[in-house]
């Protein structure tokens, strides 16, 4: 036989849940963020803003991290956002759907073809499929092309 309890003693569910709610609202009105927010890095949290050409366009001369899986980051340059080449895709021109990143790097820190993961502190982190391209004595570039278009 279980001892007579007050409403007060007694642990319900629906309490626990209420509880939690209101120490979440609460830490969230005091400044405080969610505890998944808490727990993310600052770049994680940037505005991301999908792959719209739009996101990556205002930071073309700006400096990113390029890392590939299990590598050392290279430092490198946004060097352009292109208008993919091609009789093909031609009519993409301009497109916010449909581009080319450029980077460039330092020849003597060679990235091998594959995902990697760009940083930058405005767009944060992306991981896109990058290829070696043109090079010259003291750089490399690289290219990682985008096409959202079904056609």
């Amino acid at each position: 036989m279980q001892p007579d309890r007050t409403p007060q003693q007694l642990l319900t569910r629906r309490r626990v849940v209420a509880g939690a709610m209101t120490a979440t609202i609460g830490a969230t009105f005091a400044g405080f963020g969610s505890i998944a927010a808490a727990k993310t890095p600052n770049i994680a949290r940037a505005r991301t803003g999908g792959f719209k050409r739009a996101r990556f366009a205002p930071h073309v001369g700006t400096a990113v991290k390029l890392r590939p899986a299990g590598a050392p980051s290279v430092r490198a340059q946004l060097l352009a956002v292109e208008n993919l080449a091609g009789d093909s895709v031609r009519h993409l021109a301009g497109s916010q759907n449909a581009y080319a990143l450029r980077f460039r790097a330092p020849s003597s820190l060679r990235l091998p073809q594959g995902t990697v993961g760009i940083r930058h502190p405005s767009f944060g982190v992306v991981r896109l499929f990058v290829t070696p391209s043109t090079s010259a004595p003291g750089y490399q570039d690289y290219v990682a092309v985008i096409n959202r278009v079904l056609r």
